[in-house]
Parts: structure tokens; sequence; C-alpha cells
């Protein structure tokens, strides 16, 4: 494409093959004694002329007999040696976007080769040297080069150089090579075109939520709750965080907790309401992770009052994480504003080094969920585990998600 625009700006248009035109040279040539990866300039334009063969192809799997014409031009250009040779060139190989001739060309080639000397015998010393000598069978086979491919730059150095870098913007070895290759060929003055933009999240990629059955305790770490007037000394911290959080969330509304019931793993609510006294069940897990309230006997008063028995957002938090890295510290500042985004507590971020993991606890639809992010030793941010106690159905999850990716779009 680069050659073919370039060859536009310099002649005018889209014009056939023309003297003083540059040919790089993609298959060794001993009759000329040119290598591949040499340039030659055209010194002067023939005729053109075609050769055929029939050949038996692979067509929709099945073997089929087909006619090849293949399109040659007559051409002067430099030997090995630096003297004009005349010579032919592969018209089908120079405007083709392939990097070379398939393999029933090659072999139509060779066919025509054996037609138009029916009379010299395979496997002699003739038929050898009328091979090598043959102006077809031997013909040029080279591309426009105006633009070459990084690979076939290798070994040559310009005072000014190009180079586009588009579709190699990975960081594997082979992207690496090539760029590294492609930019020390300038020895004066380097152009860039879509220089690839490397960050830490260039890797990034997040997977589907999954449905998690427990939340680590590390979830949260709360600050130190004083006593209530329905616990005992021995219960959990968060146990009398929860009633203070309910307490604070019902101040200036109709409803009070007149008591509370601790069992194992269920904590018993009656509350007061201006109809008399509703029930509600809290269970939870280790680490005091609380699952939604439910009421025992439902009522015009029940959506309002499992809404503030949920809401843990007033349970304070010791958030104090500070990143290791700078890499953490991006993370940091991508996660914590698609949270702030939509009004959703981070409570809780753990590195893990042993794992190379960052895990980012948060509070989303009335549960507990996580975000694992890994990163790697090279401080590349690779890919992300999205868990929650709710699944795929946590849309406050799926909405931080959809933030977090938009940055990447």
């Amino acid at each position: 494409r680069y050659n073919i625009d370039i060859r536009k700006a310099l002649y005018g248009g889209d014009v056939p093959l023309r003297e003083n035109d540059i040919l790089l040279i993609t298959q060794n040539n001993y009759r000329l004694n040119r290598m591949n990866g040499e340039f030659v300039p055209v010194l002067s334009v023939g005729a053109r002329t075609q050769q055929s063969a029939p050949v038996y192809a692979q067509i929709g799997g099945k073997k089929e007999r087909i006619v090849i014409t293949l399109n040659f031009i007559q051409v002067t250009v430099p030997d090995g040696n630096g003297n004009p040779k005349p010579c032919m060139l592969l018209e089908d190989l120079l405007t083709s976007d392939k990097a070379t001739i398939s393999i029933d060309e090659n072999r139509a080639l060779y066919i025509n080769f054996c037609m138009r000397h029916p009379y010299l015998k395979q496997d002699t010393e003739a038929f050898a040297e009328a091979l090598l000598n043959d102006v077809y069978y031997n013909a040029i086979r080279a591309k426009y080069g105006y633009a070459v491919t990084g690979h076939k730059c290798q070994g040559g150095e310009w005072g000014k150089v190009f180079v586009d870098y588009t579709g190699r913007t990975g960081l594997d070895d082979d992207s690496l090579r090539w760029a590294y290759t492609a930019t020390t060929r300038a020895q004066k003055t380097l152009y860039i075109a879509n220089l690839p933009h490397i960050t830490p999240f260039s890797k990034f990629r997040i997977e589907p939520i999954q449905k998690c059955k427990n939340i680590a305790p590390e979830c949260r770490i709360l600050n130190e709750v004083p006593p209530t007037p329905f616990h005992n000394e021995n219960v959990d911290n968060g146990v009398r965080a929860k009633y203070h959080c309910i307490a604070k969330n019902m101040e200036y509304t109709p409803y009070r907790i007149i008591s509370v019931q601790s069992r194992p793993y269920l904590e018993i609510y009656n509350i007061q309401t201006p109809d008399g006294v509703d029930r509600y069940d809290i269970f939870y897990k280790a680490g005091d992770i609380f699952q939604p309230a439910k009421a025992t006997s439902p009522n015009q008063h029940t959506p309002l009052i499992e809404i503030m028995l949920n809401d843990e957002r007033g349970m304070s938090c010791k958030f104090d994480y500070i990143p290791s890295d700078e890499s953490h510290g991006k993370l940091l500042d991508l996660i914590r504003s698609a949270c702030d985004t939509i009004s959703v507590q981070i409570t809780n971020v753990v590195e893990h080094q042993e794992d190379f993991s960052t895990i980012y606890y948060m509070r989303t639809s009335g549960t507990f969920s996580y975000i694992k992010v890994y990163v790697n030793s090279d401080g590349f941010i690779t890919y992300a585990k999205p868990m929650s106690l709710k699944g795929k159905d946590d849309g406050e999850l799926s909405a931080i998600i959809e933030i977090i990716n938009s940055h990447f779009i």
C-alpha cells in the first residue's frame, strides 16, 4: 500500500513499471547474482509477455486441472557486478500483496519450462543447465522498493527512515525485536508513524463476573466499635458495628430497634414500627459478612426497613492502603474513580505478593464483591477477575467494570 501511494506521488497516478523504478529482490537470483533483500534500479523496460501451463490444484478439497498464466516484463537491471543485464521480471508478484508466489504458480513455471523444451530429458546435465539459464524460470522475483517490511530492511541503514509501527504494539519478543530492528535502521533522522503507546495497562483485560461463595475476612478492617445495649463483650466487632450502622440509619425515622437476639451466624432484629413490632433475620458468614435481611412477616414497612438494615456504608472501616509502586498507584486511581462515579464504597485493598495479585474489596448491590487484579513482575497489569456473592446479577459491579473498560476504548 505504501509502495502504491509513493509511486502515485512520484508519477502522478497509478502507472505501470517504468525506467528508474526501484525494486527490492525477494528471492535469490543466481543468474544475476542478486540476493534476497537487495535494491536494484530499473535501467529500462521492454515488452510484456505471458507464459501458461496446466496444473492440478486443490480447489474445494478436490484436485482440479486448471491453466495458470503468469505475466512477465522484459527489464534491464544491474547484475551483482553492476553490469546492465537484460532479464524477465515476474509482474504477478510485483503487484501482488503476497510475499511470494504460490506452490501452484511455482509448479506452473516448471511445467511451462518442460513444455518449451520437450526434447530435454529430466535428470540430465543438459536439462539442469537449460533450467538454470531459462529467463522465465529465473525471472526476477521482486517488489517495489520504496517501502519495505521490517524483516526485509535488516542489515540496511539509511540517513532518514520512516517507520510505521502499526500492528506492532505488543510486548512479545517478536514485536519488540521488530521495533528494535526497524528503529535502528536510521543513521541520522527517524520519522515515526503510529508509535505504540505502551502503558502498564497495555495487556489489561477483565474476565466475566463469577459468583463466589465466601469473601475473605480481610475484605474490611473495622475501627474499634463501642458496646451496644443488646450485645455482650464477647460478640465480634463486626456484629456490634452492624448494630451501630443500623441504629444510625434509623435516626429521624419512625422506626427503632427494640431488641436484638444473637444466635450463631444469625442476628434477630425486632423493629418497632407505627403498626407494631416486626422481626427481621440477618444471617452472616465468617468474617462478619452479612446477608440481606429477611422479614418474617412482610408488610408495607418492609421495603424501607430492609434498606436501612442492609445499608452498611456507615460502618467505619480502616482503609489506609498505600500502593507499593507507580503501577499499583495508577491501578488504585482507576478503580477508585470508577467506584466514586457510582458511589460504591471500597472497603479494603490488599496486595498479595505471593501470587502477584491485588484485591479490591467493595460493597456492591447490597453485598460484598471484589476485583482481583494481577500485576506481573515487570509492573504490567495483566488481567482482573471480578467476583461477587451475587455473581453476574451484581449490577453495581457490572457498572464499575464497564466504566473501567471505557478508559481503554
